[in-house]
Order: C-alpha cells, then sequence, then structure tokens
C-alpha cells in the first residue's frame, strides 16, 4: 500500500528514522512500527497538496463532521474537482 502526505517533514522522519525524542517522534516511531507489522510493503511519499487536491478537500471536510462517515456516493464538495481531473 502506498501512503502519499503533504508533510514533508512527517514523510522524512517517517521514512528516514530519526531520533526524535520529542512527543512528535514519539508517535511518528509507534506510526513506524504499526505500519511495518501491518504493511510490511507500504511505501510512504511526499506528495505536494496542489497535486492532491481531492484528498485534501475531503480532509477538511471531514472536519465539520460529527461522527465517522461512510459515503455511497461521490461527495458534492470533490465531485467538481473529481470530474476535472478526468479531463
Amino acid at each position: 500500500m502506498d501512503f502519499e502526505l503533504d508533510a514533508k517533514k512527517v514523510v522524512d522522519y517517517f521514512n528516514g528514522g530519526h531520533n526524535d525524542i520529542s512527543e512528535c517522534g514519539a508517535i511518528i516511531e509507534d506510526c513506524r512500527r504499526c505500519c511495518h507489522a501491518h504493511f510490511p510493503n507500504s511505501k510512504f511519499e511526499f506528495s505536494r497538496r496542489q497535486a492532491n487536491e481531492v484528498a485534501h478537500t475531503l480532509a477538511r471536510e471531514a472536519t465539520f463532521l460529527a461522527s465517522p462517515h461512510v459515503f455511497n456516493v461521490i461527495p458534492f464538495c470533490i465531485s467538481t474537482l473529481i470530474s476535472n481531473e478526468k479531463l
């Protein structure tokens, strides 16, 4: 599984294995261990936010939802973006 993130420092820390003793470093280390255990062939890559506008827009809209939500149809907030990417 490939993971694309728009936070370059997080991707660099995740892939580089820096010895960061901060709370953020501990969280990234926990994520690294979890991913290596459950997704051994996965990759974490940096992708500019502009290159993945659909995912960024959906993530931003998700913060307005009160609880987890499963979409059975394409949400209106990204339908235009998806249509534009098909062109």
